[in-house]
């Protein structure tokens, strides 16, 4: 099992270098598909449970969760 999991999409840059940070520094880590131009992180429980804000990327390590790539 992966140590990180980054939910992400194809086409956010801001999920870019969060991977690319993950990879560079060889980290184990997973990426999970979040289905965004189909309002995936608009849904409520997306909102609850991942990143209030509705926004990509989100980085889990264990039990911590960031949601800002900056």
């Amino acid at each position: 099992m992966a140590e990180y999991e980054l939910q992400c999409f194809a086409q956010s840059g801001n999920a870019y270098k969060v991977a690319l940070m993950l990879e560079l520094s060889q980290a184990s880590w997973t990426p999970v598909w979040v289905d965004f131009f189909n309002g995936a992180t608009r849904d409520p429980e997306f909102r609850s449970e991942e990143n209030e804000m509705g926004e990509i990327p989100v980085l889990r390590h264990g039990e911590t969760r960031l949601t800002q790539s900056a």
